[in-house]
Formats: C-alpha cells, sequence, structure tokens
C-alpha cells in the first residue's frame, strides 16, 4: 500500500526545525555523523558498502542507485537502516548527501514509497519527484535554517556555503528561498525561537 501524500515547504522547513531543537544542535556546521548515528542509521562509504554486498561501484552507481552522490539502503536482515556515500563527492558533497538521505528516512520515505524499494534495499528517490523534493529542501533546512541565516543577515551564497558546509548550488536555492519564500511562509516563532536560543542569538 503506498501513502502518497506530499510534505509542502512550511511542513519540511517546520520537521527540520523541530529535529534541530531536539538533538540540540548549537553549531552551524555541527556533525551530521554524530546525528545520523544517533537517530540508529549506519554511515559507510560507497566502496565499503560494495564491498560487504559484494558489488561493483561503477555498477552500482549507473544502474542501482542512478546517482554518484550515495544512497538509504534498508537492511533486512537486521530490520535497520545505512547511508551509503561517495567520498569522492568532496566534504560539502558528502554533506548534502547525509542530510538528504537522512530527510529520506526521516521523511518515512521507504514506508509512503515502498513500490520504491529494490531487493538490494536501495531507495529509488529519483523515480519520485515528490520524495526527491521532500529531502532536497528538508536537507537544505537542517544543514542551513533560515531563521538563522535571517538573524545573521546572510545573504550572500559563497558565504552560506563557506558557513554551513553546503555545496554552492544548495546555497544559491537557500538564498533564493529566503528572497522569494522565506518572508511570506507560515512558520512556528516559537519553536523558531527555541533555535535561536541553541544558538545563543538575541
Amino acid at each position: 500500500m503506498s501513502f502518497h501524500y506530499a510534505i509542502g515547504l512550511e511542513g519540511l522547513y517546520h520537521l527540520a526545525t523541530e529535529l534541530l531543537c531536539k538533538y540540540e544542535i548549537r553549531h552551524m556546521n555541527f556533525s551530521l555523523d554524530r546525528l545520523c548515528r544517533s537517530m540508529g542509521l549506519e554511515l559507510l562509504p560507497l566502496y565499503e558498502y560494495c564491498t560487504i554486498d559484494g558489488r561493483d561501484l561503477e555498477h552500482m552507481l549507473s544502474n542501482i542507485i542512478h546517482s554518484r552522490y550515495g544512497a538509504l539502503v534498508y537492511v533486512y536482515q537486521d530490520d535497520s537502516y545505512a547511508i551509503a556515500y561517495n567520498e569522492e563527492v568532496g566534504p560539502h558533497g558528502v554533506r548534502f548527501t547525509l542530510a538528504h538521505e537522512l530527510a529520506h528516512f526521516v521523511l518515512g520515505h521507504f514506508r509512503r514509497f515502498p513500490e520504491a524499494t529494490m531487493e538490494s534495499g536501495v531507495f529509488l528517490h529519483n523515480y519520485y519527484a515528490q520524495a526527491e523534493y521532500e529531502a532536497n529542501w528538508f536537507a537544505l533546512f537542517l544543514l542551513a535554517p533560515p531563521i538563522l541565516l535571517k538573524a545573521y543577515g546572510l545573504s550572500d551564497a559563497k558565504e552560506i556555503a563557506e558557513l554551513f558546509g553546503i555545496p554552492l548550488h544548495s546555497a544559491k536555492e537557500i538564498s533564493r528561498f529566503m528572497k522569494e519564500d522565506f518572508p511570506t511562509m507560515e512558520r512556528d516563532p516559537q519553536l523558531e525561537q527555541t533555535l535561536l536560543s541553541l544558538f545563543r542569538v538575541d
């Protein structure tokens, strides 16, 4: 049974902000590895995953996950999840990959799009525009929280990319969002204040 309901930008922003507050994140370039592991996700480089699973790396990238970044994987043997990531995309690329795959986990995409799960346990999120849309925006809101960008007066994409450790193209997207969408978006002031307090922003 599929559950193809959509989560809009307001809902994604709320969920990402809520997660940051729940785990008491206090720094811009926080440890995403630690956050993922604290949520029960195993992290391993793609080459290591392929070695364990007996798969060819290039075949994995081109024919199974259809991405050069990585994938969220369901491990049937022990009913758990892992993120397999490609180290070759660089530190900012890896960081965004981890946030993007964490989003698939948090947003329940395996449950909501069960037909997208291969026998290998890999979620074929590239086949589902809604799942990708949600994961990308959740990752952006998690890594570069809009309320912090507003509080710090940040709008330059290069500066955002450097301070928050995200790819430049992602920083450009969140910068555009801040100008066009954030001012009119319905938000939770109390939740935002909780995050600002964690970051010690007045």
